[in-house]
C-alpha cells in the first residue's frame, strides 16, 4: 500500500508539472498572432481537417525543417492555426493517425490555408510495427502481422477485447464459444497447435494455446491457471477482461516467425501487442465515453408445456409398455402422471423464462491524457456492470491505468504505466463454462410447480447459490532508453506483475438437505520480467542500412494457490468460521504450486539497401526450468527477407501501382510444456517408521531427462500490394508451421517398476492460405467515404507424428451416461477425428433388419435383435452385432477455412460501419439435438419434453425415408441407446455466417458543441452478435468446443443493443 500511495503521487505531481507547461504552452501557440511580414518572415494562418470528414483537426503539430525541425506552434481546438515563419520555410503537419502535410511559405503573408489531412490506412508501407522488442517501418518489417486501430473498433463495447477482432484479422480465428460474462473464448492463430485433450465427455477440452499477449510492454500469459481450457484464472476472469476496450489504441497481432521469434518461449504460438491510448495533445484532454447495454436472450430450445406433455407421456407408455394392464398400473403409481387434479402437477411452467431474462449493462470511462514528443501523460478509469442473462451470473470491472513519458532529450527516454483492474464474477451455481445445474433444470417437466422451498428438484432453486469469483491484477512497467554515442542505444524494460484470484462459493442448508456447505479458494500468481538490449543502427551514404541488436531476457514466476470448505454451519447467516461437522472441514494449500525460471539471450541484424531490398537474421538461445537437464539452451534461429519491388526501376512509370512487396521467412521458437517433475521425477512423503517420517519415490511416472519443450518452426510467404492511390490494397500469406515434440503420457511395462512417462512423441503440422482485400470504391471527391475489408483463411491441419511408431491411436472420453466420444488420431490425418458409427437410416419393417445366415437371428444391439423403427447402423466387420468394432473415422472439428468482411461508410457528420465473420467447413456433433431426443428416453422422468418441428422422426409403422428412429419405444432403445451422440445422425454442417456488428454514429457538429464546451461529442447506436446464418439445426454454431461438441449446458452468447455517447472536452 505504501509502495502504491508514492507511486499515485508520483504520477499526480508529474500530471500537475505537466499541465502547467502544457497550458503555457498551449496559450502561446493559440494566441493570434497579427505581426506583418518583415524581412524575411511571413505569417501564414489557416485550417486543419480531416479530408474525410471535414472535422477540425485539435493539437496538430506545426513544424519547419530548417535550419533543424523545430515545433512552431499548434492548431487550437477549431483546427485553426497561425504561425510565423521564414520566408521560403517548408510547414509540416503532423498529426498522430494521419499521413504529414506540408505547405511552403514562399509568399507573403497568408490568412485561407486549408491543409485536409488524409488519415492513414492500415497496412500501408509507412505504418510503424512493433517486431523483435523494436518499431520498424512496414517498408522494412520482413514478418507477417495485421494492425487493427482504435477507430476500426471504436463505440464497441466488450467484455473482452478479444471479441472485438473476430473475423477482423486473416489467420486468426476466434470463437465466442462462451457467453458467460467474463470469459474469454477460444484463440488460435494460424490453426491448432495441441494434440493435448483434457477432461471427458461435454467437459473435454483441448490444452489453451492462446498466443502471447503484450499490454504495454508487459507479457501477459493466459494459458496457465485456465478453467475448463477457455484461457481463464481458476476463479475465472479472464486477466484481457479487466482492459476496456474504451482505452485501447491498437491492436497488433503478429504471425509468423520472423514476427515473433525474438519474443521468446511464450510467443510461438503468435503475439497480440495491445497498446493503449497515450497523450498527444498540447492542450489537455478530457474524454468521457458512457455506454448502455441491453442483452436480449438468443432463441432457447421450444418445450412442450402442461396437458399436452401429459398426454404425450400416457400415450407413450399406453403405445409401447409391454401390455395394457402394465402400463395402466405404473400410471397410477405415478402421482405427477395420474393425479392431474392435483394443483402442484398440473401446471404449466415456463422454466426457461424463470432463469434466463434480458439484462442492462453498463460501461463508464473517463480518461485525462495531454502532452507531446516530449513529456505526456495518461490516467483512464472506467467501471463495467455486465448482468448475464442467466438468473444469479454477472461481470463487473473496475480498472486504473495510468502512464507518462519523458523525452526531454534524443539521448534519453523514459515511459512508465502502471495498469490495476479488478474483475468481480458471479457464476451462480455454474462455473466459467457451463450451468449444469440451471439447465438441467431449465429443462424440468412443465407439471411441476415453479421454484419453491418445497420443490422437488432442490437445483430449482440454484440461483440462491452464493457465488463471488474476484481477481486483481497490478502491473507496473518501467522502459529507459539511453544514447550514449550516436546510434548506440541501450534499453531496458523490467515489468511486475501480481494476479491475486479469490472465490467463494456458499449453500444455503436447505439446497443441501439441511447441511449448509462452504468454499473458499484464493491463489497468488507473481510474474517478474527482465529485458536488455543494446542497439546500434548506421546508414552509410545514404542507401545501405544496418542495424544490430543484442539482448538478455530473464522471466521469473510462482504461483500458489489454497483452498477450505467447512459444512453445517450454526444458520445460513453465519458462514464461519468452521461448521459443526469439523470431521468433514479441509483446508490447505493445493498441489499446484509452481515455480519456473526461464533465461535467454540473442541477437538480431537487418540490413536493407535503400529500403527496397531487407535481409534480417536472428537467434535467440532459451533454457527453462521444465527442460529436462540433458537439453541445456534451445536454439532457435530465423532468416527472413523483403523485395520492395515497386522501387525497380522498370517499375517506375507503372503510376498505377502504389507499392508492392515480397516476403520470406523461416524460423523456430519454443514453448516450455509439463513441469519440472517432468524431467526429475518426483519424492513424495511415505508412512512413519521408527517414528520418523519416510520419503518414496512417485512410481507414478518415470523422469524423463530429455524432456522437450514444444518447438515450433514456420515457413512462411507473403506478398503486399496497393493500387490507384490506395484505392486496392492486397496481402496475401502463404505459411507452412509444424508443431514438434508434443508431451504426450506413455504406458510403461510392469517389469519397469513405473506406471507411465511424458514422452515428446506427437508432432502436428498446420499450412494454409491467408488473404486480406481492402478496397475504397468511391471517388475521394465524393461526399461519401466508403472503406470495405475481407479476409479469408483457408487451413489444413495434419497429424505427423505420434508415440513408438504408431499409425493411429484412439482415446476414450466418457460422457458420464453410460456412452463415449471416441477421439482417433492416425497419421496423414487431421488431428482429432471423429470416431462415429455411421446412420444410413430407420427400419421400415422388421423383414429389412439383415439376418445371420448362420444363426438366422436378425442383426442385434447388446443382444437384442432390432426392429421396425430401429435405427439402421453400418455393420462395418459383418458380424451382425453392431458394437465399438463398427464405428469409423469420419469428420474433422477444424474449420477448414474462416474469415471476416467490415465496411465502413462516412457521410457528413454520419457513419454507418459493419462486422461480419465466418466459419466455414467445420464438422460438429450436435449433441443438443441428441440430448433432445433422450429427454423422451422414460415417460416416468420428471423432464421437459421438445417438440419435434421440423424432423423427420418416424412415428408409425412402415413410414418410409424417415431420418431419425422412434424416440417414443422407450423400452427397446433403453437397449438400442438410437440417440447416442457419437453417431453421423447427429454430425452437422457447424458453417456459419455471423453479423458480429452493426453501428450508426453521429457526431454532432463543432460549432453547436462548442457553445458547451464541447470539443467534439458522438452519439452511436451499436448491436452486437445481431443475427446467424447457418444450416446448423442446433441452438447456436459458435457455442461449440475446439473438439467439435455442442454443449447442451453452454453458457449461451446473447444479443446486445448498446446506445453510447463519448464527450470530448
Amino acid at each position: 500500500m505504501k509502495y502504491i500511495v508514492t507511486v499515485l503521487i508520483c504520477f499526480g505531481l508529474l500530471g500537475f508539472c505537466g499541465k502547467q507547461s502544457l497550458f503555457a504552452q498551449s496559450n502561446n501557440s493559440s494566441k493570434e498572432i497579427t505581426t506583418k511580414s518583415s524581412g524575411d518572415s511571413v505569417i501564414i494562418s489557416g485550417l486543419l481537417k480531416d479530408s474525410k470528414t471535414n472535422l477540425p483537426l485539435p493539437s496538430v503539430s506545426i513544424s519547419v525543417n530548417y535550419p533543424k525541425n523545430k515545433i512552431v506552434g499548434l492548431s487550437d481546438y477549431l483546427g485553426k492555426f497561425s504561425v510565423k515563419v521564414k520566408r521560403g520555410a517548408e510547414l509540416l503537419f503532423s498529426y498522430v493517425g494521419y499521413t504529414n502535410g506540408s505547405y511552403n511559405a514562399s509568399k507573403d503573408n497568408v490568412s485561407d490555408v486549408e491543409i485536409s489531412m488524409v488519415e492513414k490506412a492500415a497496412g500501408g508501407l509507412s505504418d510503424v510495427v512493433v517486431s523483435s522488442f523494436r518499431t520498424t517501418e512496414r517498408a522494412t518489417f520482413t514478418g507477417a502481422s495485421t494492425i487493427i486501430t482504435a477507430k476500426d473498433i471504436k463505440d464497441q463495447p466488450a467484455n473482452n477485447v478479444m471479441e472485438l477482432l473476430q473475423g477482423r484479422v486473416a489467420g486468426l480465428n476466434i470463437q465466442n464459444n462462451n457467453g458467460t460474462p467474463g470469459v474469454m473464448g477460444t484463440v488460435q492463430i494460424r490453426g491448432l497447435s495441441t494434440a493435448a485433450v483434457s477432461g471427458s465427455g461435454n467437459n473435454a477440452f483441448l490444452q489453451p494455446t492462446s498466443p502471447l499477449y503484450v499490454i504495454d510492454g508487459v507479457p501477459i500469459d493466459v494459458n496457465t491457471n485456465y478453467q475448463y481450457g477457455f484461457n481463464s484464472s481458476a476463479p475465472g476472469v479472464n486477466p484481457l477482461s479487466l482492459i476496456p476496450a474504451e482505452d485501447v489504441e491498437s491492436i497488433e497481432v503478429l504471425k509468423d516467425a520472423a514476427a515473433t521469434a525474438l519474443w521468446g518461449s511464450k510467443g510461438a504460438y503468435g503475439v497480440i501487442i495491445i497498446t493503449t491510448k497515450r497523450g498527444n495533445s498540447q492542450v489537455p484532454i478530457v474524454q468521457y465515453i458512457s455506454n448502455y447495454t441491453y442483452n436480449a436472450v438468443p432463441k432457447l430450445r421450444p418445450v412442450i408445456g402442461g396437458r399436452e406433455e401429459r398426454d404425450i407421456r400416457l400415450a407413450e407408455i399406453m403405445n409401447y409398455d409391454t401390455a395394457f394392464y402394465h402400463g395402466l398400473a405404473n400410471i397410477n403409481t405415478t402421482p405427477f402422471l395420474s393425479d392431474s387434479l392435483n394443483s402442484y402437477y398440473d401446471n404449466s411452467t415456463n422454466w426457461q423464462a424463470i432463469y434466463f431474462r434480458p439484462t442492462f449493462s453498463t460501461t463508464q470511462n473517463i480518461s485525462m491524457m495531454g502532452g507531446n514528443d516530449k513529456f505526456n501523460y495518461k490516467i483512464n478509469v472506467g467501471y463495467q456492470k455486465s448482468s448475464g442473462i442467466i438468473k444469479g451470473t454477472g461481470f463487473d470491472r473496475y480498472n486504473i491505468d495510468m502512464s507518462t513519458m519523458y523525452n526531454p532529450s534524443e539521448k534519453f527516454k523514459m515511459s512508465v504505466s502502471i495498469n490495476t483492474g479488478l474483475g468481480k464474477t458471479n457464476y451462480g451455481s455454474g462455473n466459467a463454462f457451463q450451468q449444469d445445474n440451471l439447465s438441467g433444470v431449465a429443462q424440468a417437466s412443465s407439471l411441476l410447480p415453479p421454484p419453491n422451498l418445497y420443490s422437488p428438484i432442490s437445483a430449482a432453486l440454484g440461483s440462491l447459490v452464493q457465488n463471488d469469483n474476484k481477481a486483481g491484477n497490478i502491473s507496473g512497467n518501467l522502459d529507459l532508453e539511453f544514447e550514449p554515442v550516436r546510434n548506440l542505444r541501450f534499453i531496458t524494460t523490467s515489468s511486475y506483475t501480481i494476479n491475486s484470484n479469490t472465490s467463494r462459493n456458499f449453500t444455503p442448508s436447505f439446497l443441501n438437505g439441511g447441511s449448509s456447505i462452504g468454499r473458499w479458494y484464493n491463489d497468488r500468481n507473481y510474474t517478474l520480467y527482465n529485458r536488455q538490449s543494446l542497439n546500434y543502427n548506421t546508414v552509410i551514404k545514404d542507401k545501405h542500412s544496418f542495424l544490430f541488436f543484442i539482448f538478455n531476457e530473464l522471466n521469473s514466476s510462482s504461483f500458489r494457490a489454497a483452498t477450505a470448505e467447512a459444512y453445517a454451519f450454526p444458520n445460513d447467516n453465519i458462514q464461519g468460521p468452521t461448521g459443526y461437522q469439523h470431521y468433514g472441514a479441509m483446508q490447505g494449500v493445493l498441489d499446484n504450486l509452481s515455480e519456473a525460471r526461464s533465461a535467454a539471450f540473442g541477437g538480431d541484424f537487418s540490413y536493407n539497401y535503400d529500403k527496397k531490398y531487407v535481409v534480417e537474421f536472428q537467434l535467440r538461445e532459451d533454457a527453462t526450468s521444465q527442460n529436462g537437464p540433458s537439453v541445456g539452451y534451445t536454439k532457435n534461429p530465423t532468416v527472413s527477407a523483403r523485395w520492395n519491388f515497386n522501387k525497380e526501376k522498370f517499375m517506375e512509370n507503372l503510376t498505377w501501382l502504389d507499392y508492392g512487396s515480397l516476403r520470406f521467412s523461416y524460423g523456430k521458437n519454443i514453448v516450455p510444456q509439463g513441469d519440472i517433475f517432468d524431467a526429475y521425477g518426483k519424492y513424495n512423503f511415505g508412512a512413519n517408521f521408527n517414528g520418523a517420517q519416510t520419503v518414496n519415490v512417485d512410481f507414478g511416472y518415470l523422469p524423463n531427462h530429455t524432456f522437450k519443450p514444444i518447438q515450433n518452426t514456420q515457413l512462411d510467404f507473403g506478398y503486399e500490394s496497393s493500387f490507384l492511390n490506395g484505392r486496392l490494397s492486397l496481402v496475401y500469406d502463404y505459411y507452412y508451421k509444424m508443431v514438434d515434440n508434443q508431451s504426450f503420457k506413455l504406458a510403461l511395462p510392469n517389469s519397469s517398476g513405473f506406471t507411465n512417462i511424458n514422452t515428446n512423441a506427437v508432432s502436428q503440422v498446420n499450412y494454409g492460405h491467408e488473404v486480406t482485400l481492402s478496397v475504397r470504391p468511391l471517388s475521394e471527391h465524393s461526399a461519401f467515404k466508403w472503406q470495405l475489408s475481407f479476409n479469408i483463411t483457408h487451413n489444413t491441419n495434419v497429424l505427423s507424428a505420434l508415440p513408438d511408431g504408431l499409425r493411429e491411436y484412439v482415446i476414450v472420453l466418457p460422457d458420464g451416461a453410460g456412452g463415449s466420444v471416441p477421439i482417433l488420431y492416425r497419421l496423414g490425418s487431421n488431428t482429432f477425428t471423429n470416431f462415429l458409427y455411421n446412420t444410413k437410416g430407420v427400419y421400415t419393417s422388421n423383414s429389412q433388419v439383415p439376418v445371420d445366415p448362420i444363426t438366422g437371428l436378425r442383426q442385434s444391439i447388446r443382444g437384442v435383435p432390432l426392429m421396425t423403427g430401429g435405427p439402421i447402423f453400418s455393420d462395418v466387420n459383418g458380424d451382425y452385432k453392431i458394437d465399438a468394432n463398427d464405428e469409423q473415422a469420419l469428420g474433422d472439428p477444424q474449420p477448414k477455412y474462416f474469415g471476416g468482411f467490415s465496411s465502413y461508410l462516412s457521410w457528413k457528420q454520419w457513419s454507418l460501419s459493419t462486422n461480419v465473420s465466418f466459419t466455414l467447413d467445420r464438422d460438429v456433433i450436435n449433441e443438443s439435438q441428441s440430448y433432445l431426443f433422450n429427454q423422451y428416453a422414460s415417460p416416468y422422468t420428471q423432464n421437459a419434453l421438445p417438440p419435434f418441428n421440423g424432423l423427420n422422426v418416424y412415428t408409425k409403422n412402415g413410414q418410409i425415408g424417415a431420418t431419425y428412429p422412434n424416440p417414443y419405444n422407450f423400452l427397446y432403445n433403453a437397449y438400442y441407446d438410437p440417440f447416442r451422440i457419437n453417431q453421423t445422425l447427429f454430425m452437422q454442417d457447424g458453417s456459419y455466417v455471423k453479423i458480429n456488428q452493426i453501428t450508426i454514429a453521429y457526431t454532432v457538429i463543432p460549432k453547436f458543441s462548442k457553445r458547451y464546451g464541447i470539443s467534439s461529442a458522438r452519439f452511436y447506436l451499436t448491436g452486437n452478435n445481431i443475427a446467424t446464418f447457418s444450416p446448423y439445426t442446433g441452438p447456436n454454431p459458435e457455442n461449440i468446443t475446439d473438439l467439435g461438441r455442442d454443449n447442451p449446458n453452454t453458457y449461451p452468447n446473447s444479443r446486445n443493443y448498446t446506445l453510447g455517447l463519448n464527450l470530448q472536452f
